[in-house]
């Protein structure tokens, strides 16, 4: 996996760019992607208990203005995967891989949101218990089912 997006982490040549048009980056100190790619540069393994991975909006801002093309969200989605791989994922995406396994989808509406869409004429969008089964065996199938507490 690193070997693949070790050629496009190597393309870097640390202008700052992506850091000066990131949206969270300016909400955030603690996510400068630049300092995420040589941090997988150096050492990899260091990203694995980095919560700053885990802040991008995934806007391709600074993939647009990159002058050497790096696709930092490709990269970062790639280094999300190896950091998951490891055991490491935050607790909110815990969460929401539990809601998506149990109800299929992220929140589960309450009596009152079904019954204002009723009122709305809107239809129930809860998934079927086939769909929620189907979602169920592509979380096993990828091994997130490990990140969920049953019960």
């Amino acid at each position: 996996m690193l070997s693949e997006i070790a050629e496009k982490i190597q393309i870097c040549v640390a202008c700052g760019t992506c850091v000066g048009g990131c949206l969270v980056s300016r909400l955030d100190k603690r996510f400068r992607p630049m300092r995420i790619i040589h941090t997988a540069v150096v050492d990899v393994n260091r990203l694995i208990n980095e919560p700053s991975v885990w802040l991008c909006s995934y806007c391709y801002i600074c993939s647009e203005r990159c002058p050497k093309a790096v696709e930092f969200p490709d990269i970062l989605t790639r280094l999300r995967n190896y950091i998951a791989k490891h055991g490491n994922l935050p607790a909110a995406y815990k969460m929401l891989l539990a809601n998506i396994s149990k109800h299929g989808t992220a929140l589960e509406l309450d009596e009152f949101a079904l019954m204002e869409r009723e009122e709305y004429g809107l239809p129930d969008p809860s998934p079927s218990q086939e769909t929620i089964k189907e979602i169920k065996s592509i979380i096993n199938t990828s091994g997130l089912s490990v990140f969920i507490r049953e019960g």
